[in-house]
């Protein structure tokens, strides 16, 4: 049940967004028609019955198949779009075409559909529209110790077995006393990626943040980027806070993070690892 109320809270951006589309979209498909029931209020009724009747699926889709959750936003916009020109055009006619019969409407709804991932979310753009900072934010609950859970995510030179990250190799400062510390992770399939961290401010057991720098593997050579935990124990429970920073990225890539709350659901992944590696900890005591 966890794990299905974490990906359902990751997905709420994107429900929001497609709810609010079809309403709108059921709005201007019935804008100006008059109802024996409803009156003038027909448009809001069809906005209502569209965000109600079609948008019932979104979590199911983003549930039962998450790899194909971008096609809810992708899939919902055209008809937005559509029935908007509809009003614009009225020769268009947008409520004849979807009454046909046959495959045109589909046909018309696939050729859109992927034009618009493609304008919003294909690297066309990646060159010429970027975003100089925009920082990703988000936060975790969980019932393990505050302790543990710093240990697990802020984990010290020495405490690499305490890591939820079993990838994790290794973990040392460049030089003693300084704040530079040497990060080696095992990429699949073998592959080490490294990178340089500089603590900026320490408050153990609680707060760290610090700058990053990938001098290695994982295609993140010379990227840099700035980031910070916070732990919070809230009594029955801990929260954990992360913020993530780096600059000059893709604005498709910080629309579809956003969207998709990306850095949430890695965040969760990580809780996941971590709970189950304490459970573990917890038997073998």
């Amino acid at each position: 049940m966890k794990f299905i109320l974490r990906r359902l809270y990751r997905d709420r951006r994107r429900y929001v967004i497609v709810w609010s589309m079809l309403f709108a979209f059921g709005f201007t498909l019935y804008w100006g028609v008059e109802s024996e029931y409803f009156g003038n209020w027909m448009s809001i009724v069809g906005g209502l019955a569209m965000m109600i009747g079609i948008g019932v699926f979104a979590p199911l889709l983003s549930l039962l198949l998450p790899r194909y959750r971008f096609a809810e936003e992708g899939g919902v916009f055209p008809l937005l779009l559509f029935s908007s020109a509809s009003l614009v055009f009225p020769s268009l006619n947008f409520g004849q075409i979807l009454s046909q019969s046959n495959w045109m409407p589909l046909f018309y709804f696939m050729i859109a559909s992927t034009l618009v991932q493609w304008f919003f979310y294909g690297g066309w753009s990646d060159n010429f529209l970027t975003v100089k900072q925009a920082p990703i934010k988000t936060a975790g609950r969980t019932r393990i110790s505050a302790q543990r859970l710093w240990d697990g995510f802020c984990t010290a030179p020495g405490k690499e077995h305490l890591s939820f990250n079993e990838n994790l190799v290794s973990l040392e400062y460049l030089n003693e006393g300084e704040p530079h510390l040497r990060v080696v992770e095992r990429m699949p399939p073998g592959a080490l990626y490294e990178e340089i961290q500089t603590v900026k401010a320490l408050e153990p057991g609680k707060y760290v943040s610090f700058d990053f720098e990938g001098v290695h593997g994982k295609g993140m050579d010379g990227t840099v980027g700035s980031a910070e935990f916070r732990v919070d124990d809230l009594g029955k429970s801990r929260r954990i806070s992360s913020t993530f920073d780096i600059p000059n990225r893709p604005f498709r890539r910080v629309l579809a993070d956003w969207i998709d709350d990306t850095h949430g659901r890695t965040l969760d992944d990580q809780l996941a690892k971590l709970e189950k590696k304490v459970r573990a900890e917890d038997t073998i005591g």
